[in-house]
């Protein structure tokens, strides 16, 4: 078996967020050193207070993932065996189980499990028969994936290709 997807530790929002503030640093910078008129006290107050604004919401931002990963790490619970019960629906949902235990996502309020659907290029979960070994935990009742590993075998693509669809 082999990993085909891993949740990662910091997401896509958190780099945002960081490029953003320090996008407001520099902007700042820029305003205290040039501007030399009667409204530069106002612009450089509202500089600091978005700064100080962005940098405690990429805290609380930041803070809130590694909690996550924290949490997900002492409850994470190992699965084997064949995708069964897989569904799709048009709303984007998707679900299946693995020997009993059921999975769906997306998971909106997750901030780092899978949640990419058969629709993403990037999906790995391809439907019935797919052989995964799952890493996940459970938060409210939702079990959250933070790991998929799979053999990588063409066939067993193309058979659960056939499964989903009806044909190939």
């Amino acid at each position: 078996m082999q990993t085909i997807w891993e949740a990662q530790i910091v997401s896509s929002k958190v780099i945002v967020l960081m490029l953003l503030s320090a996008f407001v640093l520099f902007i700042s910078v820029v305003v205290f050193l040039r501007n030399r008129g009667a409204y530069v006290l106002i612009v450089r107050t509202l500089c600091v207070i978005i700064f100080i604004s962005i940098l405690s919401f990429d805290f609380v931002a930041i803070r809130t993932v590694v909690n996550e990963q924290q949490y997900a790490q002492i409850h994470q619970k190992k699965i084997e065996g064949m995708i069964t019960d897989f569904v799709s629906e048009s709303n984007g949902t998707e679900s299946f189980s693995v020997n009993g235990v059921h999975f769906s996502y997306p998971i909106s309020d997750s901030v780092m499990g899978y949640d990419l659907t058969a629709r993403d290029k990037d999906s790995v979960i391809r439907g019935n028969t797919q052989y995964v070994r799952l890493t996940y935990y459970t938060r409210d009742g939702v079990n959250v994936i933070i790991k998929i590993e799979s053999e990588v075998n063409d066939k067993q693509n193309d058979q659960s290709e056939i499964a989903r669809f009806g044909h190939f």
